[in-house]
């Protein structure tokens, strides 16, 4: 078994953490693969880190928070974060036996650039996990200038952290193909591609559960349509919107429902004709399987870009582990190959959407078998098969 320390930098929402990371390091643990323990950097309020300390725990994982300023500029704060953080850093490894450092993302890496010397003295395998392509998806929306200091910065951490890690994960297979086109100088065999698996015994589809849930809900002939998970310049709301009113202008009868943890949000967003059609709940993550179960049709649209092509959706195994067919965007990760072909699918371009052909295609997803599209979801995104893949990779 290898002891593992996973370190990670976060807002005050970590809802990633807890249905994500906290069950795969747990049933890794399980499995006789690691023991793992999380070091998360995060501004979040002493109620949240409580709650996630109180999370780990139940699932026997070592957890420790340092905490972020927000009364600093953000620069600043983060460097006070990070050169605070190393003396206790390297005794944890020391204490706990850490064979191998895992660093997701920006901040996570330069830590580990800054102490690879001390890492490698103590014998620590150092992974980088490069979840997404952060960098590519800022340019994308505006929020980092090609060539501004800061892009510098960040392309240069990710530079070196990807030539001194031993192994990456990446989530789709097109990331690779990115990381390799832009440094010429890696070994492809250090990339291992890793999922975002989904527990079967959360997200599974069971007929009168889909039932009662749609009974408690009021819902009859009406489509349900849900968006579940994070909100954000990246979700192309606005061709949600649209494509909403041009369905509502057809005469479907649907509900949308947001499940999020940021309601806020929406405030403002939602155009005025189909504010009736649209509802905001938010969900504690135990609520959340009741609702995909009782649904129509998962929604998982982004804006197009190259940034895209390094995501994996949570939301999407989720959905069609829940017997969802799902409304997707393409480009979309490695999703365009998987799901082209399926019926539970509809890809649309962003900038040319065939309205009619949408319209018919969702009049006849209630007659798809909701049983074969959960087989399907297991069968691409379960947990077991991302635990296999953390383990090829962590061996």
């Amino acid at each position: 078994m290898k002891n593992i320390l996973f370190i990670t930098w976060d807002s005050d929402k970590t809802n990633y953490m807890e249905n994500l990371f906290f069950p795969i390091f747990s049933a890794l643990q399980d499995r006789g693969v690691v023991s793992a323990s999380i070091l998360q950097f995060s501004w979040a309020s002493a109620t949240e880190v409580n709650r996630i300390t109180e999370l780990a725990q139940k699932q026997k994982l070592g957890y420790v928070h340092v905490p972020i300023s927000r009364s600093l500029p953000a620069a600043l704060s983060s460097t006070k974060a990070i050169l605070g953080s190393r003396t206790h850093l390297i005794a944890y490894i020391k204490s706990h036996q850490i064979q191998t450092i895992i660093a997701r993302s920006s901040m996570p890496a330069l830590i580990t650039l800054i102490l690879r010397k001390k890492l490698r003295d103590l014998g620590c395998e150092i992974i980088f996990d490069a979840d997404g392509l952060p960098i590519q998806e800022r340019l994308d929306l505006g929020n980092l200038k090609k060539g501004s200091f800061m892009h510098k910065i960040l392309a240069g951490i990710e530079r070196n952290m990807l030539r001194e890690s031993d192994k990456v994960l990446v989530r789709t297979r097109l990331s690779i193909s990115w990381h390799l086109s832009h440094n010429s100088d890696l070994n492809k065999d250090k990339f291992f591609q890793v999922g975002n698996g989904r527990d079967p015994e959360r997200f599974y589809f069971d007929l009168e559960k889909r039932i009662a849930m749609r009974d408690a809900l009021n819902a009859k002939d009406e489509l349900i349509l849900v968006h579940s998970g994070s909100l954000g310049p990246g979700y192309a709301l606005d061709l949600l919107f649209n494509i909403l009113g041009e369905l509502k202008s057809r005469g479907l009868a649907f509900q949308m429902f947001f499940l999020c943890r940021d309601p806020d949000y929406l405030k403002g967003l939602v155009p005025e004709s189909i504010k009736v059609h649209v509802k905001v709940l938010e969900l504690d993550y135990e609520e959340v399987p009741a609702y995909l179960m009782a649904a129509d049709l998962g929604i998982s649209l982004r804006l197009a870009s190259d940034g895209a092509k390094g995501l994996l959706p949570i939301k999407i195994g989720e959905y069609m582990m829940s017997g969802l067919p799902i409304l997707l965007s393409k480009g979309i990760g490695d999703m365009d190959s998987l799901l082209e072909d399926e019926e539970c699918s509809y890809m649309i371009e962003n900038q040319s959407i065939d309205f009619e052909g949408l319209n018919e295609w969702m009049i006849r997803i209630k007659d798809l078998d909701r049983s074969e599209i959960s087989s399907l979801g297991n069968k691409l995104f379960s947990l077991n098969s991302t635990l296999d893949q953390y383990e090829r990779a962590l061996k």
